[in-house]
């Protein structure tokens, strides 16, 4: 046998050996790691791609299901495919898993409105309220109840934050104020500008408020808030 007949033989022995210990090499890499999962799925998410995002944030969420932000990807993607049910478990999982994060609340509290269940979207603003009856939690409560044409309620909601704040904030005054707009009260919307003017004189947003009501904002307008004395 010829040298040159020889390297024939050997060249491709070799190829094919090569080719299965890359193989074996591919396969004991197992799978990817989860970074590049997630990274994936918020693509397709920012792409409007929810089916392709649903797909990879399940995979993230099967293999990390103690990870709050995992579940709650994966319910927000199938919230997007209008699965409100499958959505809300994903969602209460992540609120068991974080508590104290109120943004898997609100997301558990988007997903019973959509499934319109009101009642267990009442439950679940009531539950937050009761773990931290603070103004932003009483807002939210009143922004769903807005939502859900229940306008006593959501005023009742909306006077408790600004209660909870006691006056010491503009923001539940402008929300009061953009109630009572919403409903037809100027009267009350009016006042209400009018106490935020008391907290935050130079607040642009409360000025433009005030001119928008044919007001020329100044101090004789501000009024003490009525929580700064309870």
């Amino acid at each position: 046998m010829t040298a040159r007949s020889s390297l024939h033989r050997i060249v491709p022995a070799a190829a094919i050996m090569g080719g299965l210990l890359l193989a074996a090499g591919c396969a004991s890499e197992g799978p990817r790691e989860l970074s590049m999962v997630k990274a994936d799925g918020n693509r397709a998410m920012s792409l409007e791609q929810y089916d392709r995002a649903a797909d990879f944030y399940s995979e993230w969420a099967e293999r990390a299901p103690f990870n709050a932000e995992a579940q709650a990807a994966l319910g927000r993607a199938l919230l997007e495919l209008d699965r409100p049910a499958s959505a809300r478990e994903r969602f209460e999982i992540a609120r068991d898993l974080e508590p104290a994060n109120r943004a898997y609340t609100n997301l558990l509290a988007e997903a019973a409105f959509a499934a319109g269940d009101f009642l267990g979207l009442r439950g679940i603003l009531e539950d937050e309220i009761a773990r931290e009856p603070d103004a932003m939690a009483y807002m939210t409560a009143g922004d769903f109840a807005v939502r859900m044409g229940a306008t006593d309620d959501a005023e009742r909601y909306y006077l408790a934050a600004a209660q909870a704040d006691g006056g010491m904030s503009v923001t539940p005054q402008i929300v009061l104020a953009d109630f009572y707009g919403s409903i037809g009260d100027r009267d009350e919307e009016f006042r209400r500008l009018r106490m935020a003017t008391y907290i935050d004189f130079d607040n642009a947003v409360v000025r433009s408020r005030l001119e928008g009501l044919g007001h020329v904002p100044g101090p004789s307008l501000a009024i003490r808030p009525e929580e700064l004395d309870r």
